[in-house]
């Protein structure tokens, strides 16, 4: 065993606490994925892995609107959102925006008021343009 001087016992248990702490935490909102990719709303591949969203995708890919809807994550209001758009160039819209928990936000936005937006989703007419 390794004999620490007395006065260099507290910093040797301050460095090792600090060590410890800076390794990781249970907020993984930020870990990258396998494919490296970020999660979002604390799952890789939020298609796949929330499952309100992925009923509103099987139930947009089963209407006639569905083709020309994109589904997109970003930042509204220093929160994690999904956000459904159109990539219709004739249509007007506005983006439709969800909590991680599938609840409709009642906000009036537009595309530029949502930071960090990824293309997570896209209609069969819309063409990938992330």
């Amino acid at each position: 065993m390794v004999k620490i001087p007395f006065i260099l016992r507290p910093l040797t248990v301050l460095l090792f606490s600090a060590g410890v702490l800076a390794c990781g935490s249970d907020d993984d909102t930020g870990s990258a994925c396998d494919d490296g990719s970020d999660r979002v709303c604390g799952v890789c591949n939020p298609v796949e892995n929330l499952a309100w969203l992925r009923d509103k995708i099987a139930a947009l890919e089963n209407s006639e609107e569905g083709d020309e809807i994109t589904l997109y994550t970003g930042t509204y209001e220093n929160r994690i959102v999904i956000v459904q758009g159109s990539c219709c160039a004739a249509c007007l819209w506005m983006p439709v925006l969800w909590t991680c928990d599938g609840q409709r936000l009642d906000e009036s936005t537009s595309m530029q008021n949502i930071a960090d937006q990824k293309l997570i989703w896209h209609g069969s007419h819309c063409q990938r343009y992330d």
